[in-house]
């Protein structure tokens, strides 16, 4: 089950670093990969074999168009389709199971009916809280949608909430 949620987990990881940075080189993805792994207390080692096999799963399983360009040097995800936006309801329960280091995935997974962002952060998180780390954001008030930059400490105060 583990490799299984392994693989998983390289798939969210390629998807979202295509989102958020396009025409990233091969070497570079790679090592993005291995660096999250490690993060996340898996395997960190990520071939150039098992790579080249999961940029191909991810075009042929759901229809994602990874492609190169040589102008650019790198991997691109022009567009992500809306069933794979839908995906987003699924991946992230297996992110939160992932950050708070629940390694085995339960017999059902239920996905909710809304859009949720940002939980791609939760294990940066809650490793600086685990290692008492100071934690700097943005924050955005749902209600009138103004912004703050907050910063929060081991001691618990919170800089910029009043």
């Amino acid at each position: 089950m583990k490799k299984l949620k392994g693989q998983l987990l390289r798939w969210i990881l390629i998807v979202r670093k295509l989102q958020n940075q396009p025409y990233i080189s091969f070497r570079e993805l790679q090592r993005e990969l291995e660096r999250e792994l490690a993060f996340r207390g898996y395997d960190p080692v990520c071939s150039d074999a098992t790579l080249k096999r999961d940029l191909n799963e991810l075009k042929e399983e759901f229809g994602l168009e990874i492609t190169y360009s040589r102008t650019h040097k790198g991997y691109s995800l022009p567009a992500v389709r809306k069933g794979w936006l839908d995906m987003d309801c699924i991946i992230e329960p297996i992110e939160v199971m992932t950050a708070l280091g629940n390694h085995s995935l339960p017999e059902y997974i239920l996905p909710e009916q809304y859009q949720t962002r940002g939980t791609q952060h939760l294990s940066y998180l809650l490793h600086a809280i685990r290692q008492r780390q100071k934690v700097h954001f943005l924050y955005r008030k749902y209600a009138d949608n103004t912004r703050s930059e907050r910063t929060l400490s081991r001691s618990g105060e919170a800089d910029g909430m009043y």
